[in-house]
This record gives C-alpha cells, sequence and structure tokens, in this order.
C-alpha cells in the first residue's frame, strides 16, 4: 500500500506506467512502453522517493531501473536506491543516459517499510527516472 510520495514539487508520482509529468506519458525505454512502472523526477541536489508499508506480506521485489525515453539524457547520474526498514539492500550504478535497464531483486521478508530513492547530486535536468515492472511477492 502506497503511504507517501515525496517529489520535486514540479513533477508528481507517476505509477501505473506513466512519468509523473503533466499531461501523464507513457513509461517507455529502449521504445518499449511499460504499463506497469512508475516514475517520477528527483529535485536538483535531492532526491524523490515513494513509501510503501509492506506489513510483514511480502518476501521478494524485483523490476529494473531505467531513464525514460522522453529524457535527452540527465545532467547528473542517477542513482536508485531500495531500502527497507531504514537498511538500504540495493544500490544501482549511476545512471545517465539511455542504456540497458538495470535489474534488481532483494529479499524484502519480514520487512514494514518499502522505500524507493532516486538519487540526483547535481542538477536534475532529463532526470525522468522510471522502475520498470516492479512486482511484491508474497
Amino acid at each position: 500500500m502506497l503511504a507517501q510520495v515525496f517529489t520535486d514539487g514540479h513533477w508528481g508520482f507517476g505509477g501505473e506506467g506513466t512519468i509523473g509529468n503533466a499531461p501523464l506519458t507513457p513509461i517507455t525505454v529502449k521504445g518499449v512502453t511499460y504499463s506497469n512502472g512508475l516514475g517520477t523526477q528527483p529535485p536538483s541536489n535531492g532526491s524523490a522517493h515513494v513509501v510503501y508499508s509492506l506489513d510483514r506480506r511480502y518476501s521478494e521485489f524485483s523490476g529494473e531501473v531505467a531513464l525514460n525515453d522522453t529524457s535527452d539524457n540527465a545532467s547528473t547520474p542517477l542513482i536508485f536506491r531500495i531500502v527497507v526498514d531504514g537498511n538500504e539492500l540495493w544500490r544501482s550504478p549511476g545512471m545517465a543516459s539511455h542504456g540497458e535497464p538495470e535489474a534488481f531483486h532483494v529479499s524484502v521478508a519480514k520487512g514494514e517499510r518499502l522505500e524507493l530513492y532516486v538519487d540526483c547530486r547535481g542538477s536534475n535536468n532529463g532526470a525522468h527516472a522510471v522502475w520498470l515492472n516492479p512486482v511484491l511477492r508474497p
């Protein structure tokens, strides 16, 4: 269950396969449209993050991260992070250009709180961050 969303104030949070801008644009990476995905844009020199309540109901979380095709390339490499109950479980390499999505698969067993972060340590120009096919498994 979605608990909170923190973004740059200009972009919102895009769920159900949208990137979070207005009008809502479909998530597309390398020409492939994803109907299951999350999108956001972090603020310059900051982070966007989404918080979900897990209630100890899930064991695994998997998917991929990338830059959406609407980005010409990010001015600053973006770092995607997965945090469960305050512990960082996964971190992407810095992503500043279109390329292959980076896969993740983490155990969230007995977790109460899942946080998805996108960190931007400079200008957020072109920082169209997307989480592709995120799945929580019981």
